[in-house]
């Protein structure tokens, strides 16, 4: 025992030695980003279309410009992180507690579950911390500022003049061309920060109209923190709430089925500033978060004005109008749009209590919510058992069960009318060569509750009942297989399906990485899904079964350290009575950033073909710092973007893109008023960074 700790203990010290000998240390953003590229483009490209990946990009973002201390984060800030499970974790703070303090990233390896890809992947969003204290003399406080704008050059129906002689029509968008984005963070002593963006799309105006103060996007927070206080955490304005398991209430990126087929659990971060674009999605009011020992509760209470398609008839009759929808797009151009904007009021009130003790963590969630107008009764089948009330009480209870491989977890919630939603899940993670995950979720076609976000394969938390499994596999040191089964069914009506329906997904992935330097992925994904078919000569519907294949290889090379490439194929197969589809896309990509001068280039240049939409391909594409963007493939066509990034001083930075689609079977680009007269569409974007 003596002999083997000190051979533990030399073989620790060793590594550290060469740790200290070759400094790591945190590039500067420029540098930073194709690492947070790669982790987004590896979650969006299996569904890029179902999730709205700019919170994540966001938050990512974040974390290089404020690494998480791993020698003295919570499990709640290494959860943050999203790149460790549950058993990494763990692992993580019991190798802390057990050795002292990690002396080097190097010294990573050394944590049972962790491995050279895992710590690459980590090390830029992660600091050792300082053994000394920072005085409050020499402490700074960091501010920074972001402004963005872009402008497509082709002229849209929506800005053109009709110049007849008999009428002179003005064009269907009042505002400009172009759209700006101006963002400021910043830090206010040890223990506040505060945040504001202000956001004005392509064709709005800068009005004081329409319930419009001048931008027509504007979010700021205010937040407190203090790990060390017994009130951790105080948010006003706007910001993220994260309960549970995502079935009372769940703002923000949120994993589903991906390539991460172990990332079935979702690490709740209770509540977090609101950072991000998406006009819709923020909680605005107050928020806290207070830790008593064992017991944490969040209390908070949002109030604001969101966007909804109202029933003009009874409006017209001076009925007080019902919510018909609540549109998510943020967009304000037209007569119709601007009649949506802040249309409705929405409050949302509650509380979530959380005890942790050891291995076992349980929370018990409360959130009510309120709307000023009930919402539309008048329904279509599918649609009878959809939300129609003006008030909604959601309940859940929620436990987390850590042992040393083996991970429990789950939630069950309840809405006002009494119906149900659970889901529950395991992950076991038998060595860091074999792991298994298995989640089982079932929610009653009438369970309401208009902010969750729980795991789903239709996006909403309600009418689905499924089993998901999932496996890891890591059969040699460089060569990684991993896949997932779901089979879930509809017992109510969905859209385009007249009877109760079921589906199967599959995904199967496998990678080769012998190196920083090389990588190829192969990867095969499935989807079987019942819709409703009108046979030819027939009078009744009937259901049939709607087949999606898709096959990805990509493969990345470094040539040299600056210089760097990346191709991927991709090719799809819909398969479904009287209309099937195929399609392919190839792109090549070149990065190359010089290690002399903070620049960095990107170039892709996509080839595709693409039978019909239903076969459509989405790839994530690189963007500005606190950009998002996946274009949809359908059609004929050449796509090309260029991204440049320089930073001419250590508090600057300028970003350039500029993108163009070219299509070969079409005359036109989009339609009615976004349609473009000519076959291609080139966008331009620029942007400013500076630190202070």
């Amino acid at each position: 025992m003596r002999l083997s700790a000190r051979l533990a203990s030399c073989l620790r010290t060793g590594i550290c030695i060469a740790g200290l000998a070759v400094p790591v240390c945190h590039s500067t953003v420029v540098a930073q980003q194709p690492v947070v590229e790669e982790i987004v483009e590896e979650l969006a490209r299996d569904n890029g279309e179902e999730n709205d990946f700019s919170d994540l990009r966001e938050h990512l973002d974040y974390l290089l410009e404020n690494p998480v201390n791993i020698n003295a984060a919570s499990r709640d800030e290494l959860a943050d992180l999203l790149l460790l499970n549950d058993f990494q974790i763990s692992s993580l703070l019991d190798y802390r507690r057990q050795t002292g303090p990690i002396l080097s990233l190097n010294e990573l390896v050394l944590v049972y579950g962790f491995d050279h890809e895992t710590v690459k992947r980590i090390e830029p969003f992660i600091t050792l911390g300082n053994r000394f204290r920072v005085s409050k003399q020499t402490y700074r406080s960091k501010q920074e500022l972001v402004l963005r704008t872009n402008r497509r050059i082709e002229k849209a129906n929506g800005y053109i003049v009709n110049n007849d002689t008999t009428f002179n029509v003005l064009p269907a968008y009042p505002g400009g061309r172009n759209s700006y984005y101006v963002r400021y963070t910043g830090a206010i002593g040890r223990h506040m920060n505060a945040g504001m963006i202000a956001q004005q799309d392509p064709g709005e105006s800068f009005t004081f109209q329409h319930r419009q103060a001048g931008f027509d996007y504007l979010s700021a927070y205010l937040q407190y923190k203090n790990e060390k206080a017994v009130v951790r955490k105080v948010i006003a304005g706007s910001y993220h709430l994260q309960l549970g398991q995502g079935l009372v209430a769940w703002s923000g990126f949120s994993m589903n089925k991906t390539s991460q087929v172990l990332a079935i659990r979702k690490n709740a971060s209770g509540i977090r500033p609101y950072r991000s674009g998406d006009e819709n999605g923020a909680f605005r009011g107050v928020a806290m978060m207070i830790r008593l020992r064992n017991l944490s509760l969040t209390p908070f209470y949002s109030n604001r004005m969101r966007d909804a398609r109202l029933d003009t008839d009874s409006a017209e009759n001076n009925i007080p109008g019902s919510i018909i929808s609540l549109p998510n797009t943020g967009l304000h151009r037209t007569p119709a749009e601007q009649a949506t904007r802040h249309s409705v009021r929405e409050t949302n009130t509650g509380i979530h209590a959380g005890w942790s003790s050891g291995k076992l963590h349980a929370g018990f969630s409360l959130m009510v919510t309120r709307f000023n107008l009930p919402f539309c009764t008048d329904k279509k089948p599918y649609q009878i058992y959809d939300y129609n009330e003006k008030e909604n009480l959601n309940a859940g209870m929620d436990y987390t069960f850590r042992s040393k491989n083996l991970v429990t977890f789950g939630e069950a919630a309840v809405s006002r009318n009494g119906r149900m939603a659970g889901v529950q899940g395991i992950q076991w993670y038998y060595s860091p060569l074999v792991s298994f995950s298995v989640l089982i979720r079932h929610y009653e076609p009438d369970y309401h509750a208009l902010r969750a976000n729980g795991f789903s394969e239709s996006g909403r938390t309600r009418n689905e009942t499924g089993l998901y499994t999932g496996i890891y596999l890591k059969p040699l040191p460089y060569f990684t297989l991993s896949g997932y089964v779901d089979y879930f069914k509809f017992p109510w009506l969905t859209f385009r399906t007249d009877a109760p329906s079921y589906g199967t997904g599959l995904l199967f992935s496998a990678v080769y990485t012998p190196g920083d330097h090389f990588s190829l992925n192969l990867r095969y994904t499935q989807k079987n899904k019942e819709k409703s078919y009108l046979p030819e000569n027939a009078q009744m519907e009937t259901p049939a079964m709607q087949k999606t294949r898709h096959l990805r290889i990509q493969v990345t090379n470094r040539i040299f350290p600056a210089l760097s490439l990346g191709t991927r194929l991709d090719f799809t197969r819909f398969r479904f009575p009287g209309a099937p589809s195929d399609g392919f896309l190839v792109y090549q990509q070149i990065h190359y950033t010089p290690t002399t001068i903070p620049l960095r280039v990107d170039f892709r240049y996509t080839l595709f073909g693409v039978s019909g939409y239903d076969a459509r391909i989405y790839t994530y594409e690189n963007d500005l710092l606190y950009g998002f963007s996946t274009p949809v493939f359908s059609g004929e066509g050449v796509r090309t973007f260029l991204l440049i990034r320089y930073a001419p001083f250590h508090n600057t930075d300028i970003g350039f893109k500029i993108s163009r689609m070219m299509y070969n079977d079409r005359e036109t680009v989009s339609q009615g008023n976004d349609l473009i007269p000519v076959p291609h569409a080139t966008d331009v974007k620029m942007q400013v960074r500076i630190t202070f």
